[in-house]
Formats: structure tokens, C-alpha cells, sequence
């Protein structure tokens, strides 16, 4: 829409998508500010909180939560600790560790889905398969992108995780949970000493994360591996 002078009869809520700073800034909330017919220049109860977006940059390093004034931890920092503490899934055993690992994939979860709305992660997801030894190919993704060489150079210096490793932890995390539901349904439920009230699973996001064909056909590699008989894996899968 475009800014104007005058008074919008349905608009309490604006979004932009853009960095708004000094009179822009005012001029673009006071569109909110000044409902139609209203009595006080301030508008109604609807016009009382302006939420404002962060940057891909804060989301992706780190930022203080106005609100709030608690640091939140970017997507770079959560993927460091995830690789650090758990970096084989499949060893996590012990109570505590399962804890600890539901606890900080969820924030995995949650600050991803956040990411996936900016066109620059999905540059950056779209550069781990790409062949950087082929100049054609860069230069296709660059103008695809938008990219010059310095930005191409930075989102190389990005570390991101194998979209299978991310699948494993998808996979451990959503076992996790389902043991977790066991044990509760159980006896087991009062020997624990580990509180998980402060858990909270996001299934919701891990639905919305695929599970793609190349994982499930590496599944099928690896397990081929160790069964000889044609016959019996597919009869297993």
C-alpha cells in the first residue's frame, strides 16, 4: 500500500518490509495510530502493540530481546553447541542428555522457522549444494541470488550442517519424545529425578521439516550394508 494522509477506515496493523527509521518511521505508525472515526488521536486498544521484525543477521548471530531485555541466541550459536555437545545422536543415553539435547533442538526448531522467512537463508541452504570448483555454476547462482563476490565470500564462511545430520537429530529428537510419552504412561514415571515440565516439543515445526527422498534412500544404504538378501530388504522396508 502507499503512505498517505489519509485515514485508512480498516488499517490498525501495518507491515512493512523495509528498514523505517526517524520521519519515515512516525509517519509509517502513525497510519495505525489514527483510526478512522476515533475519538482519541492514539487510536483503540488494537493499535497498542507495534511489533517489530528483526534483521536476518540478529537471527542468524544474536540479539537482546526488547521486550524482555533477555539476550536470545542466533541460529550460528545454537548449531555450534548442538555440534560440540551432541555430535553422534545415537549415543545420547542418560536421562539428563536427553533433556538437554530436546531442550536445545526445539531452540534449533524455533529459530530456524524463523530463518526460513528470509530469502538470504535460503541463499545460504541453497550454497551447500552447489559445486563452487565449477565458475559457471557460481556465477548462475550468483545472478540467481542476487550475490556479488564479497557476499558469496561470507556465506562460504558460514558453517552449516549436512542436511543429513540435521535429519538425525530430527530423528533422535522425535524419539525422544516418544519415549518420554512411554515413560510416562509407565511405572518408570516416579523413579525419575529429572524434571521435563520445562520441555516443550515442537512438533508442529518438526512436521513441517520433510523428511527428503535422498535421506531415506541413505537410510536404506546403510542398512543394506549389513543384509545380503535383496528379497528380505525389500520385504523390510
Amino acid at each position: 500500500m502507499f503512505l498517505t494522509g489519509f485515514d485508512a477506515p480498516t488499517l490498525n496493523t501495518l507491515f512493512v518490509d523495509k528498514n523505517l527509521r526517524y520521519h519515515g518511521l512516525m509517519q509509517a505508525l502513525s497510519r495505525t495510530n489514527r483510526i478512522y472515526y476515533a475519538i482519541t488521536l492514539f487510536g483503540d486498544r488494537n493499535t497498542k502493540n507495534v511489533v517489530l521484525e528483526k534483521s536476518y543477521k540478529e537471527f542468524l548471530e544474536s540479539f537482546t530481546d526488547i521486550a524482555t531485555g533477555k539476550a536470545r541466541r542466533g541460529y550460528l550459536e545454537v548449531i555450534k553447541e548442538l555440534q560440540q555437545r551432541f555430535t553422534n545422536p545415537d549415543e545420547i543415553v542418560k536421562e539428563s542428555d536427553k533433556k538437554d539435547f530436546a531442550k536445545l533442538f526445539g531452540e534449533y526448531l524455533r529459530v530456524e522457522n524463523i530463518l526460513q522467512n528470509y530469502d538470504e537463508f535460503a541463499s545460504l541452504k541453497a550454497l551447500q549444494d552447489l559445486d563452487v570448483t565449477d565458475a559457471e555454476v557460481v556465477e548462475a547462482f550468483k545472478d540467481e541470488h542476487y550475490l556479488n563476490d564479497d557476499d558469496l565470500a561470507a556465506m562460504q564462511a558460514i558453517k552449516v550442517p549436512a542436511e543429513r545430520a540435521i535429519q538425525d537429530y530430527r530423528s533422535t529428537y522425535n524419539d525422544i519424545r516418544d519415549w518420554l510419552r512411554r515413560e510416562k504412561a509407565g511405572e518408570q514415571q516416579d523413579e525419575s529425578s529429572i524434571d521435563w515440565d520445562d520441555v516443550v516439543f515442537e512438533i508442529d515445526l518438526l512436521k513441517s521439516q520433510e523428511i527428503n527422498l535422498d535421506y531415506i534412500l541413505g537410510l536404506i544404504f546403510e542398512h543394506n550394508k549389513n543384509t545380503k538378501d535383496k528379497s528380505a530388504l525389500v520385504e523390510e522396508v
